[in-house]
């Protein structure tokens, strides 16, 4: 699979590929002759925090700047979906399955697609209810007077 790294405008940065057979995520920049650099895995196939093994999709997670948060790769063959940050040197983390092939609650078999969902927030409109107001009527005196003849 690959992914694009865009910019806050929306130009194209680089291309995040997920490099199955070498068992690495390549970021491949136009502006750099399309020179790749591994961001994630490079250490062989295998389970450990820095391998991936055939990784068959990846999606990033990218800041309102466009800058990488994140990339989320799909591993296939450890059966598990990594969260690999660029600012610990593409130090991985499991989300998502990485307890084996199978069909229970924390298992995935053989993923091959990883997207993550688009969320934003809209603060809630601000309202502004008047407090509670007492009003004090001043007491009122009457007096009447009477005069008799």
């Amino acid at each position: 699979g690959v992914a694009l790294e865009q910019a806050a405008d929306g130009s194209i940065v680089a291309y995040v590929v997920a490099d199955s057979y070498n068992h690495r995520v390549q970021r491949c920049a136009p502006a750099e002759g399309g020179a790749c650099t591994t961001v994630a895995g490079g250490h062989g196939s295998g389970s450990a925090p820095n391998q991936l093994w055939f990784p068959k999709d990846v999606a990033l997670e990218q800041a309102a700047d466009g800058s990488v948060i994140a990339y989320l790769v799909a591993g296939s063959d450890n059966h598990r979906v990594q969260r690999c940050t660029p600012a610990e040197g593409g130090a991985c983390t499991t989300v998502a399955g990485g307890h084996g092939s199978g069909s229970a609650t924390n298992q995935l078999w053989f993923p091959t697609g990883v997207a993550l969902e688009q969320v934003t927030t809209t603060p809630a409109p601000m309202t502004t209810t008047p407090a509670p107001t007492t009003t004090t009527t001043p007491a009122r005196t009457t007096s009447v007077t009477t005069t008799t003849a």
